[in-house]
């Protein structure tokens, strides 16, 4: 294996609540996440899931992924946001949207890679997601 191939990318993506670390790299990838207590309520405000969402995007957009996908399920990540910002949200409409993004993602090889590290940085969001979109924490990633 080159050297080059062994290189990491590291992107730190913060907001006011917590941050998370997107590593993208070609084969090895290492990931970590922090979370702070608030985030970890299983009862979230409305504005609680608007920064989940953004978080959400901001880890789609900084995935190493085709540009295509990325493109791709950050729109649709970014109209879950922006229905989720409305004075009443349709949740409904919101979990349209994400299962667009999530179908996008599931549509590459999801056991190894960039689109796997993802996944397992997003898993805890839509956990936290579930109750407010009313489905099971299973629905996104089973």
């Amino acid at each position: 294996m080159s050297e080059a191939s062994q290189q990491n990318v590291t992107q730190n993506i913060g907001t006011n609540t917590g941050q998370a670390q997107a590593i993208a790299a070609g084969r090895d990838v290492n990931a970590t996440q922090q979370m702070t207590p608030s985030e970890e309520a299983s009862e979230i405000t409305q504005e609680q899931a608007v920064e989940i969402l953004t978080k959400i995007e901001e880890l789609i957009k900084a995935a190493n992924l085709p540009p295509e996908v990325v493109e791709e399920a950050a729109k649709y990540a970014g109209r879950a946001k922006e229905e989720a910002s409305e004075k009443e949200p349709q949740q409904s409409i919101v979990l349209s949207q994400l299962d667009r993004a999530t179908s996008v993602i599931k549509k590459l090889d999801t056991t190894a890679g960039a689109a796997k590290d993802l996944i397992s940085f997003l898993k805890p969001l839509f956990v936290k997601l579930a109750g407010w979109l009313s489905v099971a924490a299973s629905h996104f990633f089973g």
